[in-house]
């Protein structure tokens, strides 16, 4: 069977393939989250699997029923049947920068998500801001209004702290400085996946993990000359020159952090060099990975342009860590289930240890259970990270 593919009257009847993306794209125009948008668009890949051809037309109808069905806003199901420029366009004029650019839907809910808000709250008040401005016929509006707005609809809906958390996001936007969020966590804390989400979010680009750049470092250096580099980090320990002597017995907590110590300086001079280059360059960073130690997150501050965000994940009970490594090992067998569970004591005293260290240095340590809540004071924490240096008024920020 062949794929779907689509004929556009509009231009000549040509056939394009179905692309979940572009579908999901239209949807997020709509007014919807990025998780239901796609989750919808998968939904109607799967319903028209059977057909070979639709028209435009044809899909755009199966889209509106799969809406409805889905109990989604009348103003959401009316935005995607008629997306026309003319009617949903609301340009939006920035005297100071000498500017006037389209509304983007998702820019600003990207904003509320900045600002501390979960995924549906910060849907919720964007989709709330642009029926406001529709409602009233707006077609262009001055940037500082639409920030009174949007603090008014905060106030109304969330409350003082969430405009609190807007203005701070918003200010340090306006400056242009790039944020570098380091995300530091045991093995099977969730780093990568909740990095990824936290990129997302915020649009930032480049995301970097330092195993990654060990990878890399082991490919141009032989474990002859560093052994530490070419083994775990919770076994680093086993290659040190002691470890000989300790064939047959459990390490000891100082062992075990002794290693692992060694490897993440040796890894750092990667990462440094990577948050160097980001901070030259300007532009903003998420980098994760084990090799985060605290002391270390907290000297690249001394030599980083932007805003630098340290942070660091935790399961904080044994067994659940233990059903996370177990069920990361079913997702990705190559990552091995069992190495991690056979050394779970181990990487468990790692843990400890990070988040001693962590607390000394008071970088913020999140407990990672369910991951839209982790996301979420992650979210919070960067914020707080930005108040100190970015914290202003509505009346200054935007004055009428």
């Amino acid at each position: 069977m062949g794929k779907l593919v689509i004929l556009d009257p509009g231009n000549e009847g040509a056939a394009t393939p179905f692309l979940r993306g572009i579908l999901t794209r239209s949807l997020r125009n709509s007014g919807i989250d990025f998780e239901a948008a796609y989750a919808l668009a998968s939904k109607i890949k799967e319903a028209l699997e059977d057909q070979e051809s639709l028209t435009t037309t044809e899909l755009r109808t199966a889209v509106i029923e799969q809406l409805a069905a889905a109990s989604f806003s009348s103003e959401i199901i009316e935005q995607y049947s008629d997306p026309s420029p003319i009617r949903g366009t609301i340009m939006v004029s920035d005297k100071k920068r000498d500017t006037i650019t389209p509304f983007s839907l998702h820019q600003h809910t990207r904003c509320m998500h900045a600002s501390g808000l979960s995924s549906r709250s910060a849907t919720l008040i964007t989709t709330e801001l642009f029926q406001q401005l529709h409602s009233q016929n707006i077609t262009e509006i001055d940037s500082n209004a639409l920030g009174r707005l949007t603090c008014t609809i905060l106030r109304t809906n969330v409350g003082e702290q969430a405009v609190h958390r807007y203005l701070t996001w918003t200010h340090f936007s306006h400056s242009g400085k790039p944020i570098h969020i380091l995300i530091g966590g045991a093995t099977g804390s969730g780093k990568s996946t909740i990095a990824t989400e936290i990129a997302h979010r915020f649009g930032i680009v480049r995301t970097q993990s330092t195993d990654m750049l060990r990878e890399v470092m082991r490919v141009m250096i032989p474990e002859a000359l560093l052994p530490t580099l070419h083994t775990s980090s919770f076994n680093a320990w086993q290659v040190q020159p002691r470890a000989r002597d300790l064939v047959g017995t459990a390490p000891t907590s100082d062992e075990i952090i002794s290693g692992y110590l060694i490897q993440a300086k040796e890894v750092s001079v990667s990462s440094n060099a990577i948050i160097q280059r980001a901070s030259r360059e300007n532009v903003s960073l998420v980098l994760e990975g084990i090799h985060n130690h605290p002391a270390r997150m907290r000297e690249v501050t001394q030599y980083s342009d932007g805003l630098v965000v340290p942070l660091m994940l935790a399961i904080i009970k044994r067994n659940d860590l233990r059903k996370r490594l177990t069920g990361r090992g079913a997702d990705a067998q190559n990552r091995g289930a069992k190495r991690y569970l056979k050394n779970f004591d181990t990487l468990w005293k790692l843990q400890n240890f990070l988040l001693d260290e962590a607390d000394q240095q008071n970088i913020p340590i999140i407990h990672n259970g369910r991951q839209e809540e982790t996301i979420k004071q992650v979210m919070l924490a960067i914020n707080d990270a930005l108040t100190p240096k970015f914290s202003i008024t509505e009346e200054t920020l935007f004055p009428a």
